[in-house]
């Protein structure tokens, strides 16, 4: 099972340093661990879409701000919002919602409901180790090790090689994270769905 310690002493075993026997241990390198560990999992979620970090929520329009122009109705992200996965007008997000601004913590829209789906930082979702898969993990633990080559003084040759390990973590926890994902079918186009008679805008599979 996935814990702090293990990813800790897999950390470790990248850099050729002692293993840990405990998360309390009083030595420099833990505590390298502990400054490096929340920084290295923001990093790991940033890059993917993951499964196990995905949350669901309805957004209400915020009342507290009037744009002076463009669209009408402004949503603030949710606090544990990292990426973005979905957005929809559809609860079960049949098709992507794209008809929106971007504006840092807020989105703005026409319309006064949206439905996200997300990564989220949550302690309860992306920040719980006992959710993450090994591949994930093993990701956290190459995004540590690079961390901690400054601090433990690794000669550019070993950061190098860390950092073309690092990208093999994440294109491989990505593949495994998108090989465990339902499938599913592309929206239908308009052209499409006239010629079986059906005009409903939300009736495509959202991919």
């Amino acid at each position: 099972m996935v814990s702090r310690l293990s990813i800790y002493n897999h950390a470790a075993s990248i850099l050729s340093e002692p293993r840990l026997l405990r998360l309390e241990e009083n030595r420099p390198f833990r505590r390298e661990c502990d400054a490096a560990f929340d920084r290295s999992v923001m990093n790991a979620l940033e890059s993917g879409n993951w499964n196990f970090a995905i949350r669901a929520v309805m957004i209400e329009a915020t009342s507290d701000i009037t744009p002076a122009f463009g669209h009408p109705y402004v949503f603030a992200k949710p606090d544990d919002h990292v990426r973005t996965a979905a957005l929809s007008i559809d609860p079960y997000f049949r098709e992507p919602f794209e008809d929106f601004s971007n504006e840092g913590d807020y989105w703005a829209a026409s319309i006064e409901t949206l439905y996200l789906r997300y990564v989220s930082k949550d302690p309860a979702y992306g920040f719980d180790p006992g959710k993450w898969t090994q591949k994930f993990a093993d990701l956290v633990a190459y995004e540590m090790a690079v961390a901690l080559s400054g601090p433990i003084q690794t000669n550019a040759a070993k950061r190098e090689q860390l950092s073309r390990e690092l990208k093999q973590a994440r294109t491989d926890a990505n593949a495994f994270n998108g090989a465990n994902k339902p499938v599913k079918r592309f929206p239908e186009g308009r052209w499409t769905r006239a010629r079986r008679g059906n005009h409903g805008r939300y009736r495509g599979r959202y991919s």
